[in-house]
């Protein structure tokens, strides 16, 4: 059996059975182990979609993260390596866990011998070669399918008639088995900076970002900051964001929308923020419209192993999508400000499952805590079929000064909705008074009632960077419970 049809398989029978597909992941893990195999697996065959995932030591640093709440350096410790090929993972994963509490997110760079173009922020080589490298949007222009463009380390500064030139085209789309790639150079580390252009003197709609518009693309290793509207924005299908940090933007850090199979991870994307900007104007809604991650009205797409914070709106939105998983994420104090004060408008939620008409998204083995509102949310009543397996929420829906607020919950959730081996601890209640599919939760074991709080004892819960952050404390009845516990 090769790696292709047992994720395949682990797909469809996790929607029937969790045991089933948590053996189906050990049973992926073992073969990438023992024969270090790179496939390639097209999300749109149902490739990835296991329960929880994970990924071991790497030799790269990309980006790490500080949390402001705790001043705290951290970030996933998930390695990936996906030069050739196209929406997968490979690697060792022998002693990986579903979250991890690594110093830094760890992605191994594409080979320098793949390079075909080279850009660097002083450059003016027209032939965007190694030797005479060009500059960023001379070497975009040049851009074709299947080209692996290294950008140079420092700072790409642009200027508002430079922000419409910041796209990868739609003749560069390239190939299932050979990708479109840009990335920092091996060793460095490239920043495209609009420099803090005022978001309300910019008019020009959906030309304020890093703009994806081209199919088999990999994003790798850059870190975007301070664009008008949105960090990246992805127009296009089988598109691979990782290892990037994406801050300071306008809009949402990384935003696709209308697309099938995106692969969003190893990122960190944070204070990405409308708070304070004009009602309606163009995009922005006082703090409603920058979430750290969203991918709205699309299809069988993965955001995990992401770390995403102090956003106005939401950590992960996935409004409108279907077939969608969120894995192994750590997202905290979204909706709020760096002051403590709420955001604006924005709903302040650690992980948005879906709204308006979708189905079957599963979200497993997250850590969400101190957010504004809720840890993770169902968003709208016509959300369905969605899982909540493994995850974590913690100190939810509680202002800066620890006091509740009244509207913040654990989980919400429909009817239909299976909640299985979850942890709500210390949340300013566990979920919404309602009924779902309950199966052996940490507040099933408490017998506690839905406005219980109810506590969980943890190793640690000050210092996000210990591996034992929000980790259940031995002997308390709930090791088995939670994001660490879903291999």
């Amino acid at each position: 059996m090769c790696l292709l049809e047992i994720d395949r398989l682990q797909y469809y029978l996790f929607q029937l059975s969790y045991p089933t597909a948590r053996y189906l992941n050990i049973l992926r893990k073992t073969m990438y182990n023992k024969h270090f195999i790179k496939s390639t697996l097209l999300i749109s065959s149902i490739g990835i979609l296991t329960a929880c995932g994970g990924g071991g030591a790497g030799t790269d640093t990309s980006v790490s993260a500080t949390d402001g709440s705790a001043n705290s350096t951290y970030a996933t410790g998930s390695t990936t390596n996906t030069t050739n090929t196209t929406n997968s993972t490979s690697g060792n994963s022998a002693t990986s866990s579903p979250v991890s509490s690594n110093k830094n997110i760890v992605v191994q760079p594409t080979p320098v011998s793949e390079g075909t173009l080279f850009a660097s922020p002083a450059g003016t080589g027209s032939g965007a070669s190694a030797d005479d490298p060009a500059s960023l949007q001379e070497a975009l222009n040049s851009l074709q399918g299947g080209d692996v463009l290294f950008l140079r380390g420092g700072v790409y500064a642009l200027s508002i008639s430079d922000l419409k030139k910041v796209v990868i085209p739609s003749r560069a789309s390239g190939s299932s088995s050979k990708p479109t790639i840009i990335e920092s150079y091996p060793g460095e580390h490239a920043i495209i900076d609009a420099g803090n252009l005022r978001r309300d003197v910019y008019e020009q709609k959906n030309q304020g970002s890093l703009r994806v518009e081209a199919n088999y693309v990999k994003v790798r290793r850059i870190e975007v900051r301070s664009m008008p509207e949105f960090g990246i924005l992805v127009t296009a299908d089988n598109v691979v964001i990782e290892g990037c940090e994406s801050h300071h933007n306008g809009l949402t850090g990384i935003f696709g929308h209308h697309i099938n199979n995106l692969l969003v991870q190893d990122n960190i994307t944070h204070h990405n923020s409308d708070a304070g900007l004009g009602v309606n104007k163009w995009n922005y809604d006082n703090g409603d419209n920058a979430d750290g991650i969203a991918v709205a009205y699309s299809n069988n797409s993965i955001i995990r192993n992401n770390i995403v914070y102090l956003n106005s709106d939401d950590g992960i939105d996935i409004w409108g999508s279907n077939n969608m998983l969120i894995n192994a994420n750590k997202t905290y104090r979204n909706g709020y400000l760096d002051n403590g004060s709420h955001a604006g408008k924005g709903n302040g939620n650690g992980i948005k499952s879906g709204g308006q008409n979708t189905h079957d998204n599963v979200v497993s083995c997250n850590l969400s805590w101190k957010n504004y509102s809720n840890g993770i949310d169902i968003s709208e009543s016509t959300n369905l079929r969605t899982k909540y397996v493994h995850n974590t929420t913690w100190h939810n829906g509680y202002n800066g000064s620890s006091n509740i607020y009244q509207l913040g919950r654990g989980y919400t959730f429909n009817p239909d909705t299976e909640l299985r081996n979850n942890i709500s601890s210390d949340d300013a209640v566990h979920f919404w008074n309602g009924n779902g599919i309950f199966v052996d939760n940490s507040w099933d074991r408490g017998n506690h009632s839905w406005q219980d709080v109810g506590t969980v004892p943890f190793i640690n819960t000050t210092d996000p960077s210990s591996p034992d952050f929000l980790r259940p404390a031995p002997g308390s009845g709930y090791e088995d419970l939670g994001a660490y516990a879903g291999n």
